[in-house]
């Protein structure tokens, strides 16, 4: 059994990419009400709380009905700031306050305006019954990696090695394996290993939750958004 979860959802008031960009109204609410409706909407996540520094944002989930027990403390809030702390302090802070201590944390990041209660449902699921240490959300990558590059000087060099028998460049992409890659949706991690290691990724032990691109839209700058828009438009016209 998957035991005690805590949802956190995060959020910081700044954002350099897209200025106020939680506050920007897709479709009829603000982006990051889709969040908080979403964690509302789970039936297997029994509590959710929100960490923030922005006290705008706090008022906007309490409206949504979102328990906020604490703004999260200025040298958890910069740019630099990880997301494996800004977890251990809002779990650490519901346990000491409570004496309780829980057994898994499932973090939703704000940015995510797709994923719904249903997508949150079925990754508890996978994730219970997967003996894994932990979950992520993941999306499908568009392009082979094996077409990368990086710059040296003013040279091109493969960003990674091929080690099959073709000319990478004389096959089409269907030729290489489908990769996938973390769409910042959903996470789910054993509590321990966050106060161990302070992140949100066992390497060792994860199993994955597979969304389409359209719900995988993560929003951090203006052509996000946009693109976000126009799923929103073709949702509706569906």
């Amino acid at each position: 059994m998957i035991g005690n979860m805590l949802g956190v959802i995060l959020a910081r008031g700044g954002s350099k990419g897209l200025p106020r960009k939680h506050q920007l109204i897709l479709g009829d609410k603000p982006m990051l009400t889709w969040t908080f409706e979403a964690a509302k909407r789970s039936v297997l996540l029994k509590r959710v709380i929100f960490s923030t520094d922005s006290e705008e944002l706090a008022a906007m989930a309490r409206e949504a009905g979102i328990e906020v027990p604490f703004l999260r403390p200025e040298e958890l809030s910069g740019d630099s700031s990880s997301t494996g702390g800004a977890l251990e302090h809002a779990v650490s802070f519901i346990e000491e306050k409570e004496g309780c201590r829980f057994d898994h944390v499932l973090t939703l990041q704000g940015t995510s305006p797709f994923r719904t209660g249903a997508h949150i449902d079925e990754a508890i699921r996978k994730f219970e019954n997967s003996g894994c240490e932990c979950l992520l959300s993941i999306k499908p990558h568009e392009y082979p990696a094996w077409w990368l590059f990086r710059t040296d000087a003013d040279r091109l060099n493969l960003a990674f090695p091929w080690e099959g028998d073709a000319e990478i460049f004389k096959v089409g992409r269907q030729f290489f394996p489908q990769l996938y890659r973390p769409n910042g949706a959903i996470y789910i991690i054993r509590r321990e290993f966050i106060r161990l290691k302070g992140a949100t990724i066992n390497p060792d032990s994860a199993t994955y939750y597979l969304m389409d691109s359209a719900d995988s839209v993560s929003i951090d700058t203006e052509l996000d958004f946009m693109m976000a828009e126009a799923i929103w438009r073709r949702k509706q016209a569906l």
